[in-house]
């Protein structure tokens, strides 16, 4: 299995906007009848390094449909139903190879968008807890039949058991691409202006939420008079992001003196940024890529994992 630490390294880099002499606000709110859907095109971009050298470099394609199932004074209800990301901790070609995960490779989540921007909610957690549950009895079941069983399946049942048993935890996995298209929802945006506000992220080294506090910009396609480009930053406090890293270093069996001379010696950047346009802010979104960066400076050793999720309407 690909290395544990770099595999669970993700989050981005910073965008610029630019400002107006008369600012320009909106407010998005998409304006969809019941029913009706998106189509959309997944592609991840993953890579690893050590110093100069790329450990790894993978790509991972998909597909997803999201689509309103019904709209209130308060909020919309969505559906999405995509690639399920509890089987990216697997290899792929394990994955296609092994018939087990087959069934569980397609995720239905049914979530909730407030129309002040403050909430977006799973609404079908006991149902995909109950399935990723199954998962996990059948690898389990696999494992015991297997005289040397897979690091790959023994890690996922591990990373899985620690995120289905906590509904705030298996959001922030569930609901990646679905906060990557989403979470601009309900927000009021200014050319002229910053947005900045508070919002809860996956700890990129043990999974667990962090808050951490994120800046949005609206911008404006060149030569175009409807599309409306959104781009957010988000970039944690490197002394922050050091202890980000505690949880993932005891797991791995590092003695608290370890722990301190790790924490004390290393440098940790940890950022995030999205790009989403609309064709217009009654609509979904036409297009969304997010860059997730961390860089560790470990004693001298440099890691770096860089992943780039881009999301795209498919044409009719």
């Amino acid at each position: 299995m690909k290395k544990i630490i770099l595999s669970t390294l993700l989050i981005g880099i910073s965008t610029l906007g630019f400002a107006e002499k008369k600012p320009e606000k909106i407010t998005y709110l998409p304006q969809l009848k019941t029913g009706e859907s998106y189509n959309y095109s997944i592609t991840t971009l993953l890579k690893r390094m050590e110093g100069d050298k790329i450990e790894s470099l993978d790509t991972i394609k998909g597909k997803a449909n999201l689509e309103l199932q019904k709209e209130s004074n308060i909020d919309y209800t969505f559906k999405w139903v995509g690639v399920n990301n509890f089987l990216s901790s697997i290899d792929e070609e394990t994955a296609k190879r092994d018939s087990i995960f087959k069934k569980y490779e397609e995720i239905e989540i049914v979530f909730s968008v407030s129309k002040d921007g403050k909430n977006l909610e799973l609404q079908n957690w006991e149902a995909l807890k109950e399935k990723t549950q199954s998962l996990v009895k059948e690898i389990e079941n696999y494992i015991s039949q297997n005289e040397e069983p897979s690091k790959d399946y023994l890690t996922f049942i591990e990373i899985v058991k620690s995120q289905f048993g906590n509904k705030e935890v298996f959001e922030l996995h569930a609901l990646r691409e679905v906060n990557q298209l989403c979470s601009v929802m309900g927000k009021e945006i200014s050319r002229a202006d910053t947005l900045k506000y508070q919002e809860t992220i996956p700890n990129p080294f043990d999974g667990t939420p962090v808050q951490v506090g994120s800046k949005l910009f609206l911008d404006k396609k060149a030569g175009s008079k409807q599309d409306y480009i959104v781009k957010r930053q988000m970039v944690v406090d490197p002394q922050v992001a050091k202890f980000m890293m505690i949880g993932m270093l005891k797991a791995m069996g590092a003695t608290p003196k370890d722990i301190e001379e790790m924490v004390e010696k290393c440098q940790v950047l940890v950022s995030e940024s999205d790009e989403v346009t609309y064709e217009n802010i009654n609509s979904l979104p036409q297009y969304s890529q997010r860059k997730q960066i961390v860089n560790i400076n470990l004693m001298g050793k440099i890691f770096k994992s860089e992943t780039i999720t881009t999301i795209e309407v498919i044409g009719e």
